[in-house]
């Protein structure tokens, strides 16, 4: 299996703009490009594979000069590819979808609303913390923002709730214990520093006092979490709690 090394891509979206073209109802492509999501997207119900591809469109899309874009749509799309083949990414099995120049990219692009799948969304990348190699922390927060128009869902009429829920999974790459955004000194680090993501299901690294470890409906894991990594100075909530 081939093994991409993304760190030599350049994110070009009005680049990739170009590889596409509207004729009727359908989309082709004017150049070689290829479609690029987790191969575990098939078994959580963001894709279904078949004759066609019906994926949800949260996708790396590649041209061959090394140039790439992320769709992040809360909406599914038919996908007809030329070829498909697996590639890896940092040890993770990924689905690619090719399509020769003047190919058919999708045969209908009137596409049908619906919110099923909001919820695979939400557990895969807030409650699970597997965030693909292709999406920023921008990409995180606004992952939702387009759900009334494309999914029927004011899910994401509040930006507030998703950047909280972000910031929440993002992790400094070399303390998991200390928050992303608090690394950011300013807009442009964003393209320089890569987080780590911990799900929120994690206790041990999303909260830090005692007392959110075993509160929630996780107990058992809180109580572990507790255990392992004690606090070491009393936290507000505490201090009201033992008022």
């Amino acid at each position: 299996m081939d093994i991409l090394n993304y760190s030599s891509l350049k994110r070009n979206p009005s680049v990739i703009k170009k590889c596409f073209k509207q004729i009727g109802d359908s989309m082709v492509v004017t150049k070689n490009i290829r479609v690029i999501y987790p191969e575990r997207y098939e078994s959580i119900g963001l894709a279904i594979p078949g004759s066609t591809i019906r994926i949800v469109t949260i996708y790396a899309v590649l041209d061959d000069d090394g140039n790439y874009a992320v769709s992040n749509l809360p909406i599914f799309i038919e996908l007809s590819p030329t070829n498909i083949s697996n590639i890896e990414v940092d040890g993770v099995v990924n689905k690619v979808l090719e399509f020769e120049a003047n190919s058919t990219y999708a045969e209908n692009v009137n596409l049908v609303v619906g919110n099923k799948f909001l919820y695979n969304i939400f557990n895969e990348f807030y409650i699970n913390g597997k965030i693909p190699w292709f999406m920023g922390y921008d990409d995180l927060i606004n992952i939702f923002n387009q759900t009334s128009k494309y999914a029927s869902s004011d899910i994401g009429d509040n930006p507030i709730i998703t950047e909280i829920l972000a910031s929440i999974v993002a992790k400094n790459p070399n303390d998991k214990k200390s928050l992303y955004r608090l690394q950011l000194k300013s807009y442009d680090d964003l393209s320089k520093i890569k987080p780590s993501y911990v799900g929120l299901l994690n206790l041990y690294y999303t909260f830090d006092n005692t007392v959110s470890k075993l509160g929630g409906s996780y107990y058992s894991k809180g109580v572990t979490s507790a255990i392992i990594s004690p606090e070491t100075e009393t936290t507000k909530i505490e201090e009201i709690l033992r008022a």
